[in-house]
């Protein structure tokens, strides 16, 4: 807890970040004093580091020798420099993250070895900090039948996969491509937890893709074909970076590990940019 009378100065906007991620002020509010530029030092206006630390949540109020405390209506900004304001969906996360959020996998191929499932394990290796991710099991749902549902209800599978895509922040899609397009197993699914179309979990859900392939497309057909069924799912899909492996079998050595770096550089980029995006459609709800 900082307290007030409290100085501190920042050498770096970084280093203002990880100061208040530190220092987390709930009531009483803390007095900054940053320096002016000098031998390197970063100039930080006050007004541009509190205005910060107020509209991302870090700290709730300000006290300054002129003033007791800001207006309260500048709270519900909606916006930080220019960007809109991130929700923090539990609370503040170890490392300075200033949120925890959730995501669910469903990877497209139910082969042991398939080497998506081995882009999945390089995923969970290369999450942002604060960020959690699990499977969603798609293996045992049977094959869509209305009748079915119809009569009573989806089965038990189906049930446990909606209410985990309702659960997560973000759901991500990891799959093969086979004949051009998307892998049966998958379309399945997504056509059992779509169904009924007035009540499914991914409308509105921030979404991703990415996938492995043999050849030099590394899965766009299958990936151009999902965003398709995205638009009519209203699930709020991730425009960028595109994460499509291509040339599998050179990008993972013998044990399954991800090893070619570029690759590895894209998937944390892919999983950053989904932090983001997911922050900031939150922001605007």
């Amino acid at each position: 807890m900082a307290e007030i009378g409290e100085t501190f100065l920042a050498p770096t906007w970084d280093a203002w970040r990880t100061w208040l991620a530190e220092h987390h002020a709930t009531s009483a509010g803390i007095w900054l004093v940053l320096g002016k530029k000098s031998s390197g030092v970063l100039a930080v206006s006050l007004e541009e580091a509190v205005e910060e630390a107020l509209c991302f949540g870090w700290i709730d109020s300000v006290q300054k020798p002129s003033e007791t405390e800001r207006s309260p209506g500048r709270r519900g900004s909606r916006t930080c420099g220019g960007m809109p304001r991130p929700r923090r969906v539990s609370g503040k996360a170890g490392g300075g993250y200033p949120w925890r959020m959730h995501i669910l996998a469903i990877v497209g191929s139910l082969r042991r070895g398939s080497y998506n499932r081995m882009a999945y394990n390089a995923v969970r290796e290369l999450l942002p900090e604060g960020v959690t991710i699990e499977e969603g099991e798609i293996g045992s749902i049977p094959l869509f039948n209305d009748d079915v549902l119809t009569e009573s209800g989806p089965p038990e599978p189906v049930r446990r996969l909606r209410e985990q895509i309702a659960a997560a922040d973000a759901v991500l899609f990891i799959s093969p491509e086979y004949n051009y397009s998307i892998p049966g197993v998958l379309k399945n699914a997504i056509d059992w937890v779509s169904r009924p179309a007035t009540d499914q979990p991914l409308r509105g859900k921030p979404v991703a893709v990415l996938g492995a392939a043999k050849g030099a497309l590394g899965t766009g057909r299958m990936q151009y074909h999902l965003r398709q069924v995205f638009v009519f799912l209203e699930a709020i899909a991730l425009g960028k970076p595109e994460v499509m492996i291509t040339f599998e079998e050179t990008k993972f050595d013998a044990q399954g590990r991800l090893t070619d770096e570029p690759t590895r550089r894209v998937i944390r980029a892919q999983m950053e940019a989904l932090v983001a995006w997911v922050q900031r459609l939150s922001a605007g709800s």
